[in-house]
């Protein structure tokens, strides 16, 4: 199974070098794609266990930035991570692969 997903939560991710004064402690909801049936799964407050269980039996995990806050916020709040073997795709980083700062400011100043 190959999932999309993305979480909300109630704050920012705090890092060992950037301390949050109201530091992320729940997760509001979050949304997953089946990208091979299209199927769409919702999952509201307290339901995050079954969020994980859809997400420990992907093949690949993909999302818009989970690499930097999605992942780690199920690790801080979840003690949960992908299982070894994961595929992981975020979209952010391949976003600045295919459009680097240099080339979209190009872009900017074009549309001006």
């Amino acid at each position: 199974m190959r999932i999309i997903f993305d979480i909300e939560t109630d704050g920012l991710l705090s890092t060992p070098w950037e301390k949050r004064k109201e530091p992320v402690s729940r997760i509001h909801c979050a949304v997953a794609v089946d990208l091979d049936t299209e199927e769409i799964h919702r999952f509201r407050p307290g339901e995050d266990e079954d969020l994980l269980y859809l997400l420990r039996s992907a093949s690949l995990i993909a999302g818009h930035n989970i690499v930097d806050y999605d992942l780690p916020v199920l690790e801080q709040l979840c003690s949960w991570r992908p299982r070894a073997g994961t595929e992981l795709l975020d979209t952010r980083i391949a976003a600045e692969m295919a459009y680097p700062r240099d080339r979209l400011f190009r872009l900017n100043d074009k549309c001006k």
